[in-house]
């Protein structure tokens, strides 16, 4: 699947504001709307694209061009009905393909996905838990895959090394799946016969709690 290279944002705050800026600091072109001039003025140089725009119809939506994009995030969490008007009208009408739509509750999370949304976030509830990650994982990078699930780096504890692959077993004694090893930048496979070295990284994915009693050990 080719990656897309322009997203539309609608709905500047500052979670709005803050996915603009890290998708401009990825090379990515940025069409931000908001229905406010000053938050416009304050965001027009920092993207692609800026626009004051008040949606209300599929022919506001599509004379501002936002037909044209794969991807459109929603972040108008505080503004619920205008959030799910706006999502309706981009997946029914416009029928864009990645609809993100930013939340405040659970229950407008499942309103939200009912009207069509692709992915529902609740900024909240996620940097929450990013929180405890961290507190949790101090020394690795602990991604989530979702509340059971994660991928992380492990640097090998000496019991590991000068053992096979194949005689850790990670499966059967620790119930986790071995991606590969990192390399620089890069995820290696390791053939069975591989021999752990000291220094090691592995990557891991499995469930919490089997992921934290490896990095415990």
């Amino acid at each position: 699947m080719k990656r897309p290279t322009s997203f539309c944002v609608i709905g500047i705050g500052q979670f709005g504001s803050n996915v603009c800026q890290a998708l401009v600091a990825h090379g990515m072109d940025v069409l931000a709307i908001d229905s406010e001039e000053s938050i416009i003025d304050s965001i027009k140089d920092q993207v692609t694209q800026a626009i004051c725009l008040r949606i209300t119809s599929e022919e506001s939506m599509r004379s501002v061009g936002i037909d044209e994009f794969e991807t459109v995030i929603v972040a108008i969490g505080e503004s619920f009905t205008q959030s799910v008007l706006i999502t309706a009208l981009l997946k029914k009408k416009l029928h864009i393909s990645n609809v993100i739509v930013c939340s405040t509750t659970s229950i407008h999370r499942e309103i939200l996905e009912l009207v069509g949304a692709d992915h529902v976030i609740l900024p909240e509830q996620e940097m929450g838990r990013r929180l405890a990650d961290q507190l949790c994982f101090t020394d690795e990078t602990f991604i989530r895959v979702n509340d059971n699930y994660s991928v992380t780096p492990l640097k090998v504890p000496m019991r590991f090394v000068d053992q096979t692959v194949q005689d850790l077993e990670l499966t059967t004694n620790y119930e986790v799946t071995l991606i590969g090893k990192e390399v620089g930048e890069e995820v290696i496979p390791l053939s069975p016969d591989y021999k752990i070295e000291e220094g090691d990284v592995l990557v891991l994915f499995g469930a919490n709690k089997q992921l934290e009693r490896l990095l415990e050990l």
